[in-house]
């Protein structure tokens, strides 16, 4: 199974970090790097579990970032080191919106991302 990859970008705006991915237009912002992967990760696994639920495609309805972002990921330095979504520790499930994990197994496997 192919592995797929999103970049996100990551940018100071005022007070607030922001993730913008690239591939698609989702985006969340925290005041802390920690905090904002955590948002990140949400709003991503939101997504998935939304589309899953419904017997759709995952981010069949997203399109991509906004040109801007585009621009400013040819203009940054781009890091080696990649971050790997992964499946939340099973004790996180219960604080997921749905907190069903098998739903959100199927969408990371669609997804190529187990």
């Amino acid at each position: 199974m192919e592995v797929k990859t999103v970049r996100v970008l990551v940018l100071h705006e005022g007070d607030w970090l922001v993730a913008q991915c690239l591939e698609y237009d989702i985006a969340a912002q925290a005041r802390s790097i920690e905090n904002l992967a955590r948002e990140f990760t949400k709003v991503f696994v939101e997504h998935l579990i939304w589309a899953q639920e419904r017997n759709e495609e995952p981010f069949v309805d997203v399109g991509p970032a906004p040109e801007r972002y585009q621009n400013r990921w040819q203009d940054v330095r781009k890091f080696a080191d990649k971050v790997p979504l992964s499946l939340p520790p099973d004790e996180a499930f219960d604080k997921l919106p749905c907190g069903r994990r098998e739903v959100l197994e199927r969408a990371f496997a669609e997804l190529g991302m187990v």
